[in-house]
């Protein structure tokens, strides 16, 4: 019977799923325009649709198109074409299609696109286990947070993982990027509250355990779904975490899993708020290149009692807090691994356009 039932139930994802594609492309149709190129995004968040065309992994591919095209001018000015074309958002005879977890793995078989790009911000060696892959095996590009040598060097695979998108644009100027960096590095807070949280569940447990920790210290201030008690997140700072983030001393921020390389925007939100981050996460070494260790503080299950008094003597001793506080957050090292990642993955886009035969 529950073989009947699960059946029944995938039965009726497929259908859905087909009929909100049909019902999408019928859409995108109407606004098709054959002299741009097509993009279309497909197991992506839904919140990353309405402006997929402004992602920094996109960016980085717009640049390389760019380039690739401005190559192959002197062949194609006899004709009077070549140049830069512009790209569309659309289902409808998408070109270009990039792939991620909300969807059936087996998405990328029914795609006619010309250049097919797996990203990932999730993670899938814990969770997304159908994508543990990485569909390394079907496209001309992934991108993920795993290291490449734990993917075996795969010549189709870059680490490019999910604080990139959040926290820092697409750029290859390295002065730009030290510029954010230092950003990172001198803002102070006016902290008035202990510590935040925020999070829309815990379901594994972990961020509990961290809150009845720091509970015995002081109350946490949960303002997102999880362990709500406080409401001035949304009430006084219209869910702008940020913002809210700014008034307190602490933040807990721990990944959903404690997995080599995953390592999402929690920590660097912490960062920028100006908070100090009790984190759990990414082998309990996040960002070796990126981010100062000792700016931190790290919980695991095996240090509870540490983590507990670090944080009540930072939060009773000012001068032991000012210390820590001021301490740089973000490495120099930041800046060439930043540009790096960048860089490659807009070379590796020009490579591909080119074979592809795009220009």
């Amino acid at each position: 019977m529950n073989i009947i039932k699960k059946i029944t139930r995938r039965l009726k994802s497929d259908i859905s799923d087909f009929l909100s594609k049909k019902t999408e492309i019928t859409q995108d149709k109407k606004f098709y325009d054959n002299s741009k190129i097509q993009i279309h995004a497909t197991g992506c968040w839904e919140t990353f649709r309405p402006n997929f065309l402004k992602q920094p992994f996109f960016q980085a591919f717009t640049t390389a198109y760019k380039n690739a095209a401005s190559l192959s001018l002197v062949d194609s000015c006899v004709d009077g074409g070549g140049g830069y074309t512009e790209f569309q958002y659309s289902s409808y005879k998408p070109q270009i299609e990039f792939f991620s977890v909300n969807s059936k793995v087996n998405a990328i078989n029914h795609s006619k696109a010309k250049i097919k790009i797996f990203y990932t911000g999730e993670d899938v060696n814990e969770n997304y286990t159908n994508f543990k892959s990485l569909l390394l095996d079907k496209t001309d590009l992934s991108l993920g947070f795993d290291y490449p040598e734990d993917r075996n060097n795969a010549a189709n695979y870059l680490r490019y993982p999910y604080w990139m998108l959040c926290c820092f644009c697409y750029t290859e100027d390295k002065d730009k990027i030290k510029a954010e960096i230092e950003r990172i590095n001198s803002y102070r807070n006016n902290a008035n509250r202990f510590c935040g949280f925020v999070a829309f569940h815990d379901n594994r447990g972990i961020r509990k355990e961290i809150i009845d920790i720091i509970n015995e210290i002081d109350t946490v201030s949960c303002g997102g779904n999880a362990y709500h008690n406080d409401d001035s997140l949304k009430k006084e700072f219209n869910d702008d975490k940020n913002e809210w983030l700014k008034n307190f001393k602490f933040n807990i921020c721990p990944e959903n899993v404690n997995v080599k390389g995953y390592t999402t925007e929690k920590l660097f939100q912490a960062f920028y708020a100006g908070c100090i981050p009790i984190y759990y996460g990414d082998c309990e070494n996040p960002e070796k290149y990126v981010i100062n260790k000792d700016a931190l503080i790290i919980y695991n299950r095996n240090n509870k009692d540490e983590v507990f008094e670090r944080v009540k003597e930072l939060n009773t001793n000012q001068k032991y807090y000012d210390e820590f506080i001021s301490q740089k957050r973000i490495l120099d090292s930041a800046v060439d691994y930043i540009y790096e990642m960048n860089h490659s993955m807009r070379m590796k886009y020009e490579e591909i356009i080119k074979i592809k035969g795009f220009v």
